[in-house]
């Protein structure tokens, strides 16, 4: 990637043409800034071909219905996450993906993720936008859920890009300039200086703070000073006043255009890189692309859902026989569709919660906490032993590599009884 050049590199690159004459230092300015100019070119060709290509074509309806790990009751507006751009969510109900969304029988968007995790972090959301001060901003959360659903929330919010969102958990010391009069003010200043005109609601003052004013921490300041390094003067280089003042305006010229390729570049190369970060996140999230995908479960009267990519990622394991396609379903095994689990639906939701944390998640990801309530600890090893998932191993690891991880984490080899067998036996599964 081709870097900006410094001010006072040019300029002693003019200053050294007017004592001795050369094309050759010009021609490594010029040719610098060309190959710049063919480089930003052909990123923003790349990144408007990928976006043209994903942009769907036709009518969207006003709201999104989702079908939530097997729970249907979540319907969403389009606009609903316009003050969190570039996360998963907006792009969920953006319709920029409708080529690529998985859909169930009944036409709702499909997402494989724990329901519960999944309304607890919408119920954060709506919450902060309610805040008329960042002080009295809800926790994430994974810092108060209960378990077992508290079990890989962390990862979620992070696979959603959710994570150090500023809207969801700013900075209090943090400053943005108002382009009405040019001050300076914290969230809780402007918000008061505007709530009290009694024209503004809180929720507009925050979505102008986020959307319109632009920080100015410290080390932005910092920076942006640094960015805009002065030109040096040459007419301390030169006593032809005339000709230096020429050669000033051309180096400052040359500058700006470097720093406009370098900012147009790099916004052209976060376009691509959003383009796969929503492209790659969401299909994790659909874990399937057809509706013969999905595999809806009834444990016990208590029906949920998963895709067959979730059940097969163990290969050795039980789960991953009956829907890996060696297996054919009776019509008794199923209750109006579903397949009927003789266990426990709450066992039977960890065991599903251990395979989608794993697939979504990587076989690096041990979740703090406990994926099942602990008095039903036994009752999982148990369900794990059953579906031949202690022994397990995900696509493309294996057990050794999780006893090590383990291990580290433990800081022993040697485990005992109680919350480190427990944490043995779940990485075991994982």
């Amino acid at each position: 990637q081709a870097s900006s050049v410094p001010a006072v590199v040019v300029v002693a690159t003019i200053v050294a043409m007017t004592s001795a004459p050369s094309v050759g230092s010009a021609s490594a300015v010029f040719l610098h800034l060309a190959t710049l100019r063919e480089d930003v070119e052909n990123t923003e060709a790349r990144a408007r071909a990928l976006w043209d290509g994903a942009a769907f074509v036709g009518e969207l309806e006003p709201e999104v219905e989702l079908n939530v790990g097997g729970d249907p009751g979540f319907v969403l507006t389009r606009d609903q996450f316009e003050s969190l751009p570039g996360t998963l969510l907006e792009a969920l109900v953006s319709g920029r993906w409708e080529s690529l969304v998985l859909r169930d029988a009944e036409g709702r968007i499909f997402i494989d993720v724990d329901p519960v995790q999944f309304r607890a972090i919408l119920d954060w959301i709506f919450a902060t936008k309610q805040c008329a001060s960042v002080h009295d901003m809800p926790p994430s959360p994974a810092e108060w859920i209960a378990e077992p659903h508290r079990w890989g929330l962390d990862q979620l919010i992070s696979l959603l890009g959710l994570e150090g969102r500023e809207e969801l958990s700013p900075s209090k010391c943090q400053v943005r300039v108002d382009m009405d009069d040019g001050k300076a003010y914290t969230l809780k200043e402007l918000l008061a200086k505007y709530m009290d005109t009694g024209i503004y609601t809180a929720e507009e003052v925050r979505d102008y703070w986020f959307q319109d004013m632009h920080p100015t921490n410290q080390e932005d300041l910092t920076s942006e000073e640094t960015e805009h390094e002065q030109v040096p003067s040459l007419a301390k280089c030169t006593p032809d006043m005339q000709l230096a003042s020429l050669l000033e305006e051309h180096v400052k010229s040359v500058v700006a255009e470097g720093r406009d390729l370098q900012e147009r570049l790099r916004k052209a190369e976060e376009d691509e890189q959003q383009f796969h970060f929503e492209k790659e996140g969401l299909q994790l999230l659909f874990g399937g692309s057809s509706e013969q995908d999905i595999v809806r479960f009834n444990a016990n009267g208590r029906v949920m859902a998963t895709t067959r990519a979730t059940l097969t990622h163990f290969e050795s394991s039980m789960l991953a026989r009956w829907f890996g396609g060696d297996w054919s379903l009776q019509e008794s095994e199923l209750v109006r569709g579903a397949v009927r689990i003789k266990q426990d639906s709450e066992c039977f939701t960890s065991v599903l919660q251990i395979l989608r944390v794993h697939r979504l998640f990587g076989p690096s990801a041990i979740p703090s906490g406990f994926p099942c309530r602990r008095e039903r600890m036994k009752a999982l090893q148990q369900a794990l032993s059953y579906y031949h998932m202690e022994l397990a191993k995900g696509k493309g690891k294996g057990k050794s590599a999780l006893g090590q991880r383990v291990a580290q984490r433990t800081g022993s080899t040697n485990v005992g009884t109680g919350r480190h067998e427990w944490e043995v036996a779940v990485a075991v599964a994982l």
